[in-house]
């Protein structure tokens, strides 16, 4: 630490001590901490709470990997009714900053460091109440250890920034990670989100769990989604009810989604398949509405961030629980049409009788169980 100049930000209800590198190249910084993420963890702190809460689990505990300064472990046991903690990372400079944050907030007899590697601490700890890892890049080579010491009942929370190759940029990687393959189109981020729920959900099988999505989100460059993991064989059965495939056809527009996997379009096309993938809701609405009150309660968060705060979470209780969503803009340029505002398409479509959501996935675009021959004809 003493290579390294540090400064203090305050970050929720709490202080710490980070490197200043951070701030201009965290990348690079042999501590990690980006400070891109805070709008990331001032969700995460108040939606774990909620989860707890919907989930009725007493005094968690909480292993956190990947912990860099600390400072999501540190939020989350001061703002999320954590009871206990174990910070673990196996950088050698990150070590002091935990240690040093820890102290700073006074939650010494609350939390532990481990020094080591994610699946090894995990494979040498008792089990855990909530599980969270949020590494740069994909925590996927860890999910089997956080099955191996997750409770009968507890919360997987996960981050996945490697969103090229979920998103059809790196095929290969995809089918390597995650056993599916994506497509490269405006929707790919819900893809990406519905790839990594429905591997997950996989590998929960292989442990006799079953998963429910809590609460899922895709911003800027992450997904991130916290899942109830159950055990008992029939739960874990259940999970391949909710698995299949999605589908697009770049001649027409049409998409959608089907449990098993289709070739050809209705226009006689053939068709773009994305999956294995899930298929059902990705978010609870009664865990959104319950963490907009939460949120609602805090005190010190700024006005212009509980505002931004306010209208994401809102964003995503009225989304859609439909798969898949349209672009205007890029339905209006196939068809070489002037691009309306989207609210006003939006009403149109209402009052022709359809169902139609914005989505927090993209600015400009729309969810409706209206088919394309629907939207295109409205859009003439």
């Amino acid at each position: 630490m003493a290579k390294l100049q540090t400064t203090k930000i305050t970050e929720g209800d709490s202080c710490f001590s980070v490197p200043k590198q951070s701030f201009s190249d965290p990348h690079h910084c042999p501590v990690f901490y980006n400070p891109e993420m805070q709008f990331n963890r001032d969700l995460s702190t108040i939606f774990l709470k909620t989860c707890i809460e919907h989930c009725k689990i007493t005094k968690p505990r909480l292993f956190d990997g990947y912990t860099g300064t600390g400072i999501r472990g540190i939020r989350y046991l001061k703002e999320s009714d954590i009871d206990t903690a174990v910070l673990c990372d196996a950088g050698d400079a990150s070590i002091p900053f935990i240690k040093k944050n820890i102290l700073l907030n006074k939650v010494s007899k609350r939390a532990a460091v481990m020094h080591m590697d994610v699946n090894q601490a995990l494979s040498t700890s008792p089990l855990f109440d909530v599980i969270e890892m949020d590494p740069f890049g994909s925590p996927i080579q860890n999910i089997d250890s956080a099955f191996r010491r997750g409770k009968k009942k507890f919360i997987l929370s996960l981050t996945f920034t490697d969103l090229a190759n979920l998103c059809g940029g790196h095929k290969d990687a995809c089918k390597r990670f995650y056993n599916a393959q994506s497509i490269n189109c405006a929707f790919c981020h819900e893809l990406a989100m519905r790839i990594i729920i429905g591997h997950v959900a996989n590998i929960a099988s292989l442990h006799e769990f079953g998963v429910t999505p809590l609460v899922s989100w895709y911003q800027g460059h992450y997904v991130k989604t916290f899942l109830l993991c159950e055990s008992g064989a029939l739960k874990a059965d259940a999970n391949f009810d909710k698995l299949g495939y999605a589908w697009l056809c770049k001649k027409c527009g049409n998409r959608g989604t089907s449990v098993e996997m289709l070739s050809k379009c209705d226009c006689g096309e053939k068709l773009n398949v994305a999956g294995p993938l899930w298929l059902d809701k990705f978010s609870s609405k009664e865990v959104l509405k319950k963490a907009a009150v939460n949120l609602a309660e805090q005190k010190f968060y700024a006005e212009a961030q509980q505002a931004k705060l306010v209208k994401f979470m809102g964003l995503l209780f009225e989304e859609s629980e439909a798969p898949l969503f349209y672009s205007l803009s890029e339905l209006c340029s196939q068809a070489k049409l002037h691009v309306p505002k989207l609210v006003d398409f939006m009403n149109k479509l209402q009052s022709n009788g359809f169902e139609v959501t914005a989505t927090h996935f993209a600015p400009g675009c729309f969810k409706t169980n209206a088919t394309i021959k629907n939207i295109l004809a409205l859009l003439k």
